[in-house]
């Protein structure tokens, strides 16, 4: 066993005999090199949790978003942004009980509606599906304006796109206002409701997912403006 980062925490499973548990360390691997860093970083940074997702979105931030909060042993819906050029973590909370917000998810997937290569000037992060509280699969799908600080529901997808957790994605930037999301797979069923290890069903279902950014309907501080359509799903 090794020793934890410096200011970071670690979170033991009761139920393990190993001393299995969650951590809220972070590590970086240079491609390069092909060495392990361990960046000392400063702010207020997520707790130990799993099945959260952690996305780029600019050329020196990114997201940690949802997953299970060990400490409470629930899924949650906390952001934290990390400046990756000055190692800073800042959460993102909501100003009031009246915010809109999408529900505690874990197992989702989220990308970048933008190229963050492009640097976008107005960053937001797209959140998709997912388990909720009590294994409730999730379909719906959310924007975060990064820097404005508020959430958008996108309208709800249509039937074909199956709730779902455990699934993954993957988004083609076409310009600065057309996006692709592929999703693929998943478990389409509240864990709970398994009667052995042999009944977990998942999904083989690909569903497309085309974004277009409409300027005319972005409203700030309300709307990102940007439209969703599934354009297959098999």
């Amino acid at each position: 066993t090794g020793s934890l980062q410096p200011g970071s925490k670690f979170v033991q499973d009761k139920q393990s005999k190993d001393g299995d548990g969650w951590s809220n360390e972070i590590h970086c691997f240079d491609i390069p090199s092909g060495l392990w860093t361990v960046p000392p970083t400063t702010g207020q940074g997520p707790p130990p949790a799993s099945g959260f997702t952690f996305t780029r979105v600019d050329l020196v931030r990114a997201v940690f978003f949802g997953g299970v909060n060990a400490e409470i042993m629930r899924s949650v819906a906390d952001v934290f942004i990390l400046n990756f050029e000055i190692w800073h973590w800042t959460a993102l909370l909501p100003a009031g009980p009246s915010q809109l917000w999408p529900v505690g998810r874990c197992f989702h997937t989220a990308f970048s509606l933008y190229d963050p290569d492009s640097n976008p000037p107005h960053p937001c992060l797209a959140v998709a599906a997912g388990m909720a509280g009590g294994g409730t699969p999730l379909r719906d799908m959310w924007a975060l304006s990064i820097d404005e600080q508020y959430w958008e529901e996108i309208p709800l997808l249509p039937p074909s796109f199956t709730a779902r957790w455990y699934h993954t994605s993957g988004v083609i930037h076409k310009s600065s206002t057309q996006a692709t999301a592929v999703f693929f797979g998943g478990c389409p069923k509240n864990p709970n409701n398994y009667t052995s290890a042999s009944d977990r069903p998942c999904i083989a279902q690909t569903a497309a997912v085309d974004f277009v950014l409409e300027p005319s309907k972005a409203i700030p501080g309300k709307s990102t403006g940007w439209t969703a359509s599934v354009r297959d799903s098999t």
